[in-house]
């Protein structure tokens, strides 16, 4: 297929990460909603929240091994001496997908893309699958086709929580009142008077 055909409508070729493409052949741009429904007693539903899900990409592209320069814009995809174009380009694809592989860890870490494209500029997006067609007709050019979604981040917030005390056992607790008492210590008046009624109490017994 000529480039000039694949060209043909698009005023850039498109970029992934690094990767300026010689042309970008078919996009895909995906914006979902999703409606929460509610069942309602008479067998309805109800709808009563929109949710955005997250952007997703599909994009057809086309790289060779002669660097194209379109409309000013040339492709930096120049590491690897000694490698064609798709063959660096292939690696660097497959990169992304499966993430660069650290030699003294052995862990594969994936970091997020910026992709370029005929409509806007995509950031934070990963890559979810990749496919490398071929036939007869492919000769030395790359083509694949990929899927991307962008990486909705969840930011965290620490509250620092005071460090309240336990309550007392008792506290809470209605306290009982046992009301207020008095006690009446004798006088000597008292005294007098009781030694009185004794004396005539004991007269009038003895009849004297």
């Amino acid at each position: 297929m000529p480039i000039t055909s694949l060209l043909f409508g698009f005023k850039k070729p498109g970029q992934i990460g690094e990767i300026v493409l010689d042309a970008t052949i078919s996009e895909n741009h995906n914006y979902e909603n999703i409606v929460t429904n509610h069942p309602l007693e008479d067998g309805s539903e109800i709808a009563d929240h929109i949710i955005s899900r997250p952007e997703r990409l599909t994009m057809t592209g086309f790289i060779t091994n002669s660097p194209v320069n379109f409309l000013g814009v040339a492709s930096n995809l120049i590491r690897g001496i000694g490698r064609n174009r798709t063959e660096v380009a292939f690696d660097e694809l497959l990169a992304i997908s499966q993430g660069k592989l650290d030699p003294i860890t052995g862990v594969r870490e994936r970091e997020l893309i910026t992709i370029v494209s005929t409509l806007k500029v995509y950031t934070e997006m990963v890559m979810l699958s990749i496919t490398f067609p071929r036939d007869r007709t492919s000769g030395d050019s790359l083509r694949f086709t990929a899927e991307f979604q962008k990486l909705t981040k969840v930011t965290s917030e620490t509250v620092v929580v005071p460090n309240l005390k336990a309550p007392a056992a008792n506290k809470g607790v209605p306290t009982q009142s046992n009301g207020k008492q008095t006690v009446k210590t004798p006088t000597s008046e008292t005294q007098s008077t009781s030694t009185s009624l004794l004396k005539r109490a004991k007269n009038i017994l003895t009849g004297s």
